[in-house]
Order: structure tokens, then C-alpha cells, then sequence
């Protein structure tokens, strides 16, 4: 009987370190607010797995599209597209509202609706799942800090 307690306990001790020792997790300490550029994009497959790619509509000579989440809930989503006529890149400004609850993130802008879950957050990096409504398409947005 002896025995079993001292395993019994011994079980326990180990099940607390175990539990201890979990990875921390540094998204609730970091602020989503700040310039994020997007560098990567993709979906889930099928089979649950991630498949991300070069964030693909950044054009050649121009600068990185990117969105600044301001503190108060205004976003200003930054894009940049070349002109195709010889006159260099040209900047498209949409300005809208979020609201980020629990590792919900609402982006409203241009009478678009998108709903994300927040996959990591941290002082570099903000990943982001987009499901859309009557669609199966799950979408992967990764932003880097600028």
C-alpha cells in the first residue's frame, strides 16, 4: 500500500511539471496593433495540412501591401499596384474598422466582412484563418511587423 501512494504521488508531481512546462504562450501578450505586411498566403487541404506561398500580389518594384491596425478600431489596408503604362506603382488606400475578441479578428472595409481566427500573435508575426460563409475555401493570411 506503501508503494502505491508513493507512485500515486509521484504521478502527480510528475503530471504538474509536465503541465508546467507547456509552451508559452506569448499571443495574449502581444499588441495586434501596428503596420503588418503580408508575406505569405494559402489554405488548408483537404487533409487538415497548411499550404502557404509567397504572398503572391506584392508587384516587382513597387512596395509591400500592408495594413496598419490602429488603436481605437480603424484599420488602413495599403496596396500597391503597377500601373502597367511605365509610371511606376500607384498606392490604394481602404480604410475600415476592426474588432479583436478573445483570437476573433472582424475587418470591415470597402462593405466587406471578413471573420478570422487568429492563429498566432506575437511581436512579429500575425497569422490569421479566413473562412468565408457559403463557401468551403479556408484561407491563411501570415503579416510580418514592419
Amino acid at each position: 500500500m506503501k508503494k502505491f501512494k508513493k507512485l500515486t504521488v509521484l504521478f502527480l508531481v510528475i503530471s504538474v511539471v509536465l503541465a508546467s512546462c507547456n509552451k508559452d504562450d506569448d499571443s495574449s501578450s502581444a499588441a495586434i496593433e501596428g503596420s503588418w505586411e503580408l508575406t505569405k498566403s494559402g489554405s488548408i487541404t483537404a487533409d487538415g495540412n497548411e499550404q502557404l506561398m509567397d504572398y503572391p500580389f506584392n508587384n516587382v518594384g513597387c512596395n509591400k501591401d500592408y495594413i496598419e491596425i490602429i488603436t481605437g478600431g480603424t484599420t488602413a489596408e495599403h496596396y500597391f499596384n503597377d500601373d502597367n503604362n511605365g509610371q511606376g506603382c500607384y498606392e490604394e488606400i481602404e480604410i475600415g474598422t476592426y474588432t479583436k475578441e478573445g483570437n476573433v479578428l472582424t475587418i470591415i472595409s470597402s462593405g466587406y466582412t471578413q471573420i478570422g481566427e487568429i492563429l498566432e500573435l506575437n511581436n512579429s508575426t500575425l497569422k490569421v484563418k479566413y473562412s468565408y460563409p457559403n463557401s468551403t475555401v479556408i484561407e491563411i493570411i501570415v503579416y510580418k511587423r514592419k
